[in-house]
């Protein structure tokens, strides 16, 4: 019984950090269109 409870915690556990991890991969890949959209506004704004 212990076992079993344990084993789906641990599941639990590694879904989500899989999550976690999607999601922060998608902050970061939104940070650099972010950085890369503002660096085309600059070389837009004074050429």
């Amino acid at each position: 019984m212990y076992n079993s409870n344990l084993r789906s915690a641990l599941k639990l556990t590694s879904l989500h950090k899989r999550k976690r991890d999607r999601f922060v991969d998608v902050g970061a890949r939104l940070l650099a269109i972010v950085a890369k959209a503002e660096k085309v506004w600059e070389i837009k704004e004074n050429p």
